[in-house]
């Protein structure tokens, strides 16, 4: 699993769901802005326990929801880095109960679908009754609600939602066995024309960096290149799940199909060098006609 950048996300100065917010001269904000900073200045240099006292007490002072669910998100990370998944769970889960229209339940929902997708995540140590009730949930199977609710949750530009689609898609054709349906989930992102997308995203997984200040322009490039991104993933998850190690013959007519249906596309390039390594493998049996991806 790829890991995440802990820096505090998107604070005040920073565009949040389409909003600027601005630093007003309240005191409480003033505070609550120097204990965020604090945490994630102690985040980014791992030192993890301090950040999650300095983040526990910004969230104690914190004056508005959106103030709390910016900082429960900063903990939930938190706890990712201390490797108490458990507890970044227990987190997540508590900014959908508590602020089910914060603009982070799309990002929050990825992140809960990505955790219970795996399968060792909890510390040897986690003995306590919740915290085993978790451990026997995580499974590719019960991440896949986590990641429906990403999609419905997003807006119509979202590169979480479209992140959550690629991750659908995989547990569909990887461990559910439901290959046509996955296989069309990864062709609707591979197709994509990042040209249509023509309004800012704010966050996703593409990210260097959890900071989305810019001018509009700036923002719908942002927003293209990672949707670039997730469109050259499924690509190649298209051309991957092509290819049936036990199955040489149904590889090659796979490979073909791409080829055919995407002929002037990155897919078929990639497509034809996986389908001459197979070829060049003495027992594969070509077969007589070609079916369908």
């Amino acid at each position: 699993m790829k890991a995440r950048s802990l820096l505090a996300p998107w604070l005040l100065s920073l565009v949040l769901s389409g909003v600027v917010v601005a630093v007003a001269d309240d005191t409480a904000v003033r505070d609550w802005w120097a204990k965020t900073e604090k945490a994630a200045y102690l985040a980014s240099r791992a030192r993890y326990a301090d950040a999650l006292l300095a983040y526990q007490q910004a969230l104690a002072i914190a004056p508005a929801d959106e103030y709390r669910a910016d900082t429960l998100l900063s903990t939930a990370q938190v706890y990712e880095g201390l490797r108490d998944r458990y507890a970044a769970i227990a987190t997540y889960k508590r900014i959908l109960s508590d602020y089910p229209l914060s603009p982070h339940v799309p990002r929050v929902c990825f992140r809960l679908g990505e955790l219970y997708s795996c399968i060792t995540l909890l510390p040897a140590d986690a003995s306590d009754k919740d915290a085993a009730t978790v451990a026997a949930e995580m499974t590719p199977a019960n991440s896949l609600p986590y990641f429906r609710k990403a999609i419905d949750a997003a807006p119509r530009v979202n590169a979480w939602a479209r992140a959550a689609k690629l991750q659908i898609a995989g547990i569909l054709v990887a461990v559910e066995g439901k290959r046509d349906e996955g296989i069309a989930i990864l062709r609707e992102v591979a197709t994509l024309d990042i040209y249509d997308i023509t309004e800012p995203d704010y966050g996703g997984p593409f990210l260097d960096s959890p900071r989305i200040s810019g001018t509009r322009s700036e923002l719908i490039d942002l927003a293209r290149t990672q949707a670039l991104k997730a469109r050259d993933n499924a690509r190649k998850a298209l051309v991957h799940y092509a290819v049936i190690p036990s199955d040489p013959a149904a590889s090659v007519a796979n490979l073909r199909e791409l080829i055919r249906t995407y002929p002037d596309s990155d897919i078929a390039s990639m497509a034809e060098n996986r389908l001459q390594e197979i070829l060049r493998t003495p027992s594969t049996s070509l077969p007589s006609t070609d079916s369908a991806l």
